[in-house]
């Protein structure tokens, strides 16, 4: 039996990447345009004839950015289901309308705005992959774009054959083929106009500069850099394999909202893996960080370079980077200033809205046995302190530092909080989400910290009503 050579093409990017099983019911991203038809028609003939998988659905959204032109792709779609008895679905979005409201440009808006259609639809109807047409021309294009924006490993390594659910059956078929294929079955596809233009870089480089470059310096240049994207690919995973390593010692998640990472041994690293570390964080926090460029993965590394300690530096995704000494941290930005103002009941329990962190006070006595795992510390730098209650005001409160707050110290003395927290290398940005405790007007504890000089429990009184305060 002859075999087309897109049918083989296919035929092997599908088993070499393992992009199709048995049992998958695939949804198509069908466009309407020839690479999308191809990949269709292509996909229809494989499971009735092959029953390489279970079934075949199409979907299609009309981005409105393009009037009747993109009312006939979305007939023609319509069309092309009912001809090869495939289900189809076809959803309208105003792109442009999607782009002004969330600040986005179109070409950003109507990518998210198509695969949101897509995962939505394959959720609905059971369909485990997404198919989408993407080919060798669209790779090389991606891939020169990068090359030009200055990316990394990643960004050169192209568009991935696979990318969760989402798989590219025909992204080792160049264009022409696909071109000679959809003639050769006498399909016919539609023609996107926007594709002619040249008011995007996208356009200008697959019609003016990739032409250029192939007719005047190198004669099969989008080949060589399908080429390049493969080892690039190749370099990145086995980085991503070194970096997984290493960011599982380094790597403190232990705060929701915030990653830190131990810079102890950074520089023992080589350097893609210094920059496959600051990669990790940005990607565990922001769950991909997307807009992130190489440049910004630079920028923290600069940071870090220059120890520029209690510099912060603001990133995509409303990312902030400080250094603080030994740690880089990465935290989202809290618009809002934090409040707190509570009343710490004894015994009772109290949470802090800012953290997953609760503060607990409960009374014992000194002949109590559980105050064995308490021994009598009295430096407030651990996670629990001792206070006599007889000494404490009738109500302990709990609250953020304020401009000017001073704790009584142990021995004779004051010192502003704020020093207090400078002294123990608290990075500026966590230093008004401590919490304070208070008795009346006085610091009993600055929590984790140090405690105040006010309600010192007496060992040789074993009358007093003990107050244990945990941070838990």
């Amino acid at each position: 039996m002859h075999i087309s050579p897109i049918r083989k093409q296919t035929l092997d990017t599908i088993r070499k990447h393992k992009l199709i099983s048995p049992h998958d019911s695939i949804l198509v991203a069908l466009s309407g345009g020839a690479d999308s038809v191809c990949l269709t028609v292509l996909l229809y003939r494989l499971c009735r004839e092959s029953k390489m998988f279970q079934d075949v659905t199409i979907a299609h959204l009309n981005h409105c950015l393009r009037g009747e032109e993109s009312d006939r792709d979305a007939q023609f779609v319509r069309q092309m289901g009912v001809d090869l008895d495939i289900p189809v679905y076809v959803e309208t979005v105003d792109v442009r309308e999607l782009a002004k409201d969330r600040k986005l440009s179109l070409e950003t808006a109507g990518r998210d705005a198509r695969y949101s259609f897509f995962r939505r639809i394959a959720g609905a109807i059971g369909a485990t992959k997404i198919a989408t047409g993407h080919t060798a021309d669209d790779q090389a294009e991606t891939i020169l774009m990068r090359m030009l924006r200055g990316a990394g490993f990643r960004g050169l390594g192209g568009i991935p054959y696979r990318q969760g659910e989402v798989i590219r059956p025909l992204l080792d078929v160049e264009k022409s083929l696909i071109l000679s294929y959809v003639h050769e079955i006498g399909h016919p596809f539609c023609q996107d106009s926007s594709n002619l233009q040249t008011d995007c870089t996208r356009n200008k480089i697959r019609r003016e500069l990739l032409p250029l470059l192939e007719k005047e310096y190198y004669s099969g240049l989008s080949r060589r850099l399908c080429r390049m994207g493969t080892i690039f690919r190749q370099i990145d995973f086995f980085l991503q394999d070194q970096t997984e390593q290493r960011a599982i010692k380094t790597c403190d998640l232990s705060q929701k909202g915030k990653i830190r990472l131990d810079l102890s041994h950074f520089f023992d690293y080589p350097a893609p893996v210094q920059i496959g570390l600051i990669r990790w964080c940005a990607e565990k926090l922001t769950g991909g960080a997307k807009d992130w460029t190489f440049d910004h993965y630079l920028d923290c590394l600069e940071l870090i370079t220059r120890g520029e300690t209690g510099r912060e530096r603001h990133f995509p995704g409303s990312v902030r980077v400080s250094l603080s000494y030994d740690q880089l941290i990465f935290f989202r930005s809290v618009h809002e200033v934090a409040t707190l103002n509570q009343t710490l009941p004894i015994p009772g329990e109290i949470h802090i809205p800012t953290s997953a962190l609760r503060i607990r006070a409960e009374l014992i006595s000194l002949d109590d046995p559980k105050l064995e795992a308490f021994p009598m510390d009295r430096s407030g730098a651990t996670r629990y302190i001792l206070a006599d209650f007889d000494e404490l005001k009738p109500r302990l409160t709990v609250r953020y530092r304020q401009p000017g707050d001073r704790i009584r110290l142990l021995g004779n003395g004051t010192k502003k909080v704020k020093d207090v927290l400078i002294d123990a290398k608290t990075p500026r940005h966590e230093r008004d989400r401590i919490p304070i405790i208070f008795s009346g007007q006085d610091i009993l504890w600055i929590v984790g910290y140090r405690r105040g000089s006010i309600a010192l429990v007496s060992e040789t009184n074993r009358q007093s009503r003990i107050v244990l305060i945990q941070a838990i």
